[in-house]
């Protein structure tokens, strides 16, 4: 697969063209000065490119330090309440780390016919829970210097309506368990190998069937000579 090469190009002409802007408003305009231009623009950006490279420096120490991992333990409770069984939980473990390779799993359990297709989007909506705290150090930092208590009154709204779907979930799959818990569970290959013992089975049958036929009908030959000869 072909790597994508930054684009350098476009950023540079994007950061003329902005700087271009800046010096006309400057230059021709009064509604902007040198004093406007420092505390209105420089400095906010300047804040958010340190709250950027904060928040980016706590994901990395997060996820070298395994922290994320622990806190997936937490996860076993849950699937085994849910009825989604171990391989969804695999795959929940997996979205605390990257969502891609979740979701590469999911697909992977799916098509080997080791979970269903329910379980599928079980799974899928649940995930949303780790996307939320695996993007929360960038997408906090960079909302909340910008919009202040509307940042922090939309995080709250957003995690209470992840959470609430997360719970919803959680009972969907604990009271909807006859019909994909019992099946999703069995291995494809013990299905195929108790398909075989069964055909196997009904092999053997045939032939001591036949093997008894065949006796018969060489006892009543017998029979029938010996009473010729009589």
């Amino acid at each position: 697969m072909r790597e994508k090469k930054p684009q350098y190009i476009i950023l540079l002409i994007s950061f003329v063209i902005s700087l271009a802007i800046v010096g006309i408003s400057i230059a021709y305009g009064d509604c902007m000065s040198q004093d406007m231009l420092l505390n209105r623009l420089l400095l906010p950006i300047f804040r958010l490119l340190c709250f950027i490279t904060l928040g980016l420096v706590v994901g990395q120490i997060i996820e070298s330090t395994g922290w994320t991992e622990r806190l997936s333990v937490f996860a076993r409770p849950l699937f085994s309440f849910s009825n989604l069984g171990n391989q969804c939980s695999a795959a929940f473990t997996a979205a605390f780390v990257s969502g891609v390779i979740s979701n590469a799993m999911l697909l992977n359990f799916y098509q080997e016919q080791k979970i269903s297709k329910m379980q599928l989007f079980l799974t899928n909506y649940m995930n949303q829970l780790p996307a939320f705290f695996l993007h929360l150090p960038t997408t906090f930092f960079i909302i909340i210097p910008l919009t202040g208590t509307a940042g922090v009154l939309y995080f709250t709204l957003t995690f209470a309506a992840t959470l609430l779907r997360v719970i919803c979930v959680l009972l969907f799959g604990h009271f909807y368990k006859p019909d994909f818990s019992d099946d999703a569970k069995k291995d494809p290959s013990e299905d195929t190998g108790e398909k075989q013992n069964d055909n196997n089975g009904k092999i053997l049958k045939g032939n001591r069937v036949a093997h008894r036929g065949e006796d018969k009908s060489s006892g009543k030959e017998n029979a029938v000579k010996k009473r010729k000869h009589c």
